[in-house]
């Protein structure tokens, strides 16, 4: 069975930057991009952010993000597949290293979204998502 690639990974932060250029710099001293989008989790909205994941670097950008989530502490962060499949990563203490499957991630309407306790809004599009 041929290996799942991750296309990209969806993390919160409980943090504030004091501007624009210390948040570029935090994501830049990793080495990844990102894409600042509206989460809301388990009914709590948080600040988010899209990062692309390199397909030659999967496993190794999963792992970062991983404990990034980790020292901020995040329960977990969301992973997608080029197929759309999305899995919940669990980074607490408690459950780190487990791994839930969501369902598919796909485009719903606002009203959908804001009727689950679990989606992201992408400001840019105007598009609401969730997994399931």
């Amino acid at each position: 069975m041929k290996a799942q690639i991750c296309s990209f990974v969806i993390i919160a932060l409980n943090r504030e930057f004091k501007d624009e250029t210390e948040e570029k710099g935090f994501w830049y001293k990793y080495g990844f991009q990102y894409k600042k989008v509206y989460g809301v989790y388990k009914g709590e909205h948080e600040r988010s952010y899209v990062i692309p994941v390199d397909p030659d670097e999967g496993a190794w950008d999963v792992g970062a993000l991983r404990s990034i989530a980790y020292c901020a502490n995040q329960e977990s962060i969301l992973v997608v597949h080029g197929d759309g499949s999305a899995f919940l990563h669990y980074t607490s203490d408690q459950r780190y290293g487990e791994v839930e499957y969501l369902g598919q991630w796909r485009d719903v309407p606002e009203s959908v979204a804001k009727g689950s306790d679990c989606y992201t809004y992408d400001p840019q599009t105007g598009k609401y998502y969730l997994a399931g």
